[in-house]
């Protein structure tokens, strides 16, 4: 056969291919020096040791997230909180109570945030609605008690 009637067509798509494998690689191996340069794994194993480290010195190493709440208070001006509740992970039982509890909590919260007025709110501050609330709390909390709430949001919209 001569070289006319050879199709050129699959030699071409070879080379093409090989270029955009060529590319993928290079890439790959960018990445990775990028990666290990900007030390990536390292910052990765940092932030999973101290996720599970040992806990702060009041022993709370857990989070229980109520959420984010909206409450209309008695004087018609609207609260905004996201209440976070810290508790010790080695307690499973109480751990256990508090995910059972969870929308009764969210309930009592919501029924103190409605409770208030901006004056109180503003006269006693954040501390005097967390100190309320985390008596409320306890009184419904039968397998353990929370020392403190906090709030990672508080607004008062008049």
């Amino acid at each position: 056969m001569s070289d006319e009637t050879q199709k050129p067509g699959p030699r071409r798509i070879e080379r093409v291919l090989g270029a955009v494998a060529a590319c993928l690689a290079v890439v790959l191996a960018a990445g990775t020096v990028y990666a290990l340069a900007a030390g990536l794994p390292a910052k990765k194993a940092i932030r999973s040791a101290l996720a599970a480290s040992e806990p702060d010195a009041s022993g709370q190493d857990q989070w229980l997230d109520l959420g984010r709440l909206r409450a209309e208070a008695a004087d018609g001006s609207v609260v905004v909180a996201r209440i976070v509740l810290p508790y010790s992970g080695a307690d499973r039982a109480f751990r256990e109570e508090l995910a059972g509890k969870r929308t009764e909590l969210k309930a009592l919260a919501r029924e103190l945030l409605e409770s208030v007025d901006s004056g109180t709110i503003q006269e006693g501050g954040e501390g005097a609605v967390k100190a309320g609330l985390r008596d409320r709390l306890n009184a419904i909390l039968v397998l353990g008690a929370l020392d403190t709430v906090y709030f990672t949001e508080f607004q008062v919209i008049p």
